[in-house]
């Protein structure tokens, strides 16, 4: 297949399937605004789009767009968080007050989990991520990577 055939059964491939399914899933979800009245902030990290899922699939992933369960987290700044979740395990109000620390720290747990090499807050006060990090052996190891790199096959560069 030349290389034009391949682009462009691979851009009809993710338009006609993929982009049409994370559309719908992402349509069908039940969309809600968490509203930070705390005085502590939502935090993000420089992987901020958290997939969570509180279901125990045992020995199985149950992060994915289309597993029950999955609740996708968004910080958008330190008073505004956009969570999309399941419409069949979940179902929200548009807009939910958050009064209490402990919730906002539940989210920036989510987070600091999520983060490849950075937390980003908008006080500096990074004491209770330390801490974390100390608890959790999880937490302290290096995350692996997947590394693309240019591949020759044949010649060409599949990559």
């Amino acid at each position: 297949m030349k290389d034009e055939s391949a682009k462009a059964l691979q851009a009809e491939t993710m338009v006609s399937y993929s982009v049409l399914q994370v559309g719908w899933l992402l349509y069908s979800s039940h969309w809600t605004l968490l509203i930070n009245k705390t005085s502590l902030p939502f935090w993000t990290s420089d992987n901020p789009v958290a997939l969570y899922n509180p279901i125990d699939y045992s020995n199985k992933s149950g992060i994915g767009f289309a597993v029950r369960g999955i609740q996708i987290h968004l910080p958008i700044n330190s008073e505004l968080l956009l969570l999309v979740l399941d419409p069949t395990s979940y179902n929200l109000s548009a807009v939910k007050i958050i009064k209490k620390p402990e919730q906002i720290t539940d989210e920036n747990e989510i987070q600091l989990y999520n983060a490849t090499r950075f937390v980003i807050s908008s006080d500096a006060d990074f004491s209770l991520a330390k801490r974390m990090r100390e608890e959790d052996e999880i937490l302290r190891k290096p995350q692996e990577r997947v590394i693309l790199r240019k591949v020759a096959l044949s010649g060409r560069s599949i990559i």
